[in-house]
């Protein structure tokens, strides 16, 4: 077993934490929903679980984030992964707009081609077969 610490310290730290920055999230938004949903409930012992439940729920799922984050698979996995990130060429904000605007238009003409051989092409032939009407 593990002492409670940080496997491999001062290594993947964005990426670790942003991993358990999620899991935290998930852990908030579970105990708020578990809040809500107690909260409709109208049985009196529902009151007094209503504080509790969230909270075990709230406290597991951040122990979870500790613990899966800091595993060494796991940590040696997002230590690789904010390596390899750092390796990364990031496109300029020219490029990215240039490359954007060459997407838009691609799927503008393909769909005016698209829309004109339906309209034409493929109409004509169920006309022919006589799915259409004339």
């Amino acid at each position: 077993m593990m002492a409670l610490g940080l496997y491999k310290r001062g290594q993947g730290v964005w990426s670790r934490g942003i991993a358990a920055g999620g899991f935290a999230a998930l852990g908030i938004w579970g105990a708020l929903q578990t809040y809500r949903w107690m909260e409709t409930l109208t049985h009196p012992k529902a009151y007094y679980a209503g504080y509790w439940v969230p909270g075990i729920i709230l406290v597991t799922l951040l122990g979870s984030a500790y613990f899966i984050t800091n595993g060494i698979r796991t940590a040696d996995y997002l230590i690789e992964t904010e390596i390899e990130m750092r390796k990364v060429t990031w496109p300029t904000s020219r490029e990215v707009l240039v490359a954007t605007g060459v997407v838009i238009v691609i799927v503008i003409l393909l769909g005016v081609y698209l829309f004109l051989v339906d309209r034409f092409v493929v109409q004509k032939f169920f006309q022919l077969i006589g799915i259409l009407p004339k």
